[in-house]
């Protein structure tokens, strides 16, 4: 019978465990989304980067981005399909937005080192400022670059975006 009764608290101390370390995992989760998540500040040009005022280690991502842009602008299909098409949701993929926006040119908002590889960047396209993009461009092994993510960025707030417009004078 004390078998029974042990086995049945061990069985609960178990159940009490996963139950806590899933909790850990889960507050680990929110906590590094909300750690993680850009802050929008007011830009300056100070901490807006372009390819053609400020020259900086990230200038082969950026040249990789106008390249990508320029290209599927000339054909849509010398771009991966993944890259055009996005998640299949109407806020991913190059063939969701007008092609104004790729024939302009475009400001960094931020940018950060991708968990995934690479580098993520958020754009602002300076004769169509009413979107941030999000930008994912890997490097491959072979040194060259290639861009993998393409969407909106919901984060930013028209208030945002707002704040935003006066740097890309």
């Amino acid at each position: 019978m004390t078998f029974g009764i042990s086995f049945i608290k061990m069985k609960n101390n178990i159940i009490i465990l996963i139950c806590g370390a899933v909790l850990v995992c889960v507050l680990g989760v929110i906590a590094w989304k909300v750690v993680d998540r850009p802050k929008p500040s007011k830009v300056t040009q100070s901490n807006t980067v372009t390819l053609d005022n400020h020259p900086t280690i990230e200038d082969s991502y950026l040249s990789e981005i106008r390249t990508t842009l320029d290209n599927y602008l000339k054909d849509p299909k010398s771009v991966s399909e993944t890259l055009v098409e996005g998640l299949g949701d109407e806020k991913s993929g190059l063939k969701n937005y007008s092609n104004n926006y790729y024939e302009s040119k475009f400001k960094v908002v931020n940018s950060k080192d991708s968990m995934a590889g690479g580098k993520e960047f958020n754009i602002l396209f300076t004769d169509k400022p009413d979107k941030v993009f999000w930008v994912w461009v890997y490097k491959l092994a072979g040194g060259t670059y290639e861009m993998r993510g393409f969407q909106e960025n919901p984060r930013y707030t028209p208030e945002e975006i707002k704040q935003l417009k006066p740097s890309l004078k």
